[in-house]
């Protein structure tokens, strides 16, 4: 069904969190959410959610760094891989040049068992943990929508930094259709967080516009993955953001985007105000 991704960070010393309501942990924002879902009926189910993010570079890259411009290669691009418990017998590929490109796509399915054979192959591939995000938690049914929760902790310092809530209406496969059902959802359920479901992410954008071109396009999972990609290189560059107002490590670097700085995940923004898009 049509899916919606939303993220809240959690509140902690030195950091600003993105909800309108008190600071919480990560631990207590799930708490706090499940509480919200189980007082309007809804239903735990059995399992745990999970979703896992990580990042694989090419050697060849690294070591062509090192090289003059005049004797460098094309390069094999950096891969991004995604693995869901929702879609246990596949994992997704994202093939990027840049952290610009990281969630645009073309987005390829595999073997679940393909970041297993990334980790084997490390005369090729290195694995970068400073960049993989591991996601963990409960999920709830409450009449036809599925809500899913979890908490976003990067691999490498084991910090919860937030909580990913997805929200799914089973019953529609048609985003135009679905997207002002969930809006109204999150609303109801969440009011006082901070959400962003005002207008539809880059991610349900570009599948509006493909829709757009093409004709009716049904809602598959790998925009939901597309959605996660998305906001995990948002919650990087904030990271990005904050150690760079902190203590810029270069006056190059500080001169520098952020969002040329993360080498992370992203895409860049898509053009068309949502309400055009969603009105097609």
């Amino acid at each position: 069904g049509v899916t919606v991704v939303a993220f809240i960070e959690s509140g902690s010393a030195g950091e600003q969190p993105l909800s309108s309501g008190p600071a919480l942990s990560g631990q207590q924002l799930i708490e706090d959410l499940s509480g919200r879902l189980e007082r309007l009926g809804a239903e735990r189910e059995s399992g745990q959610f999970s979703l896992d993010m990580e990042v694989y570079t090419p050697v060849q890259q690294q070591q062509q760094q090192q090289q003059p411009a005049s004797q460098q290669q094309p390069q094999p691009r950096t891969l991004h891989v995604v693995a869901s418990s929702e879609a246990p017998v596949s994992s997704y590929i994202v093939p990027s040049g840049s952290s610009i490109e990281a969630a645009a796509g073309p987005l390829v399915s595999a073997d679940s068992m393909f970041g297993l054979l990334l980790g084997q192959l490390r005369a090729l591939y290195q694995a970068k943990p400073g960049q993989a995000v591991h996601c963990r938690g409960p999920k709830y049914r409450l009449a036809d929508f599925t809500v899913r929760l979890a908490t976003a902790v990067f691999k490498q310092s084991h910090s919860v930094k937030g909580v990913f809530v997805e929200a799914e209406y089973r019953p529609c496969n048609r985003l135009q259709f679905g997207w002002p059902l969930l809006k109204e959802f999150f609303s109801g359920v969440f009011p006082d967080r901070a959400f962003a479901v005002e207008h539809p992410n880059e991610a349900l954008q570009a599948h509006l516009q493909a829709q757009a071109a093409t004709g009716p396009i049904d809602y598959t999972y790998p925009v939901t993955v597309q959605q996660y990609l998305l906001l995990a290189y948002q919650l990087g560059s904030s990271r990005q953001q904050m150690r760079s107002a902190v203590a810029p490590s270069s006056a190059a670097d500080a001169a520098v985007p952020v969002s040329m700085q993360q080498q992370s995940w992203g895409r860049a923004p898509l053009p068309g105000p949502p309400s055009q898009l969603i009105g097609r």
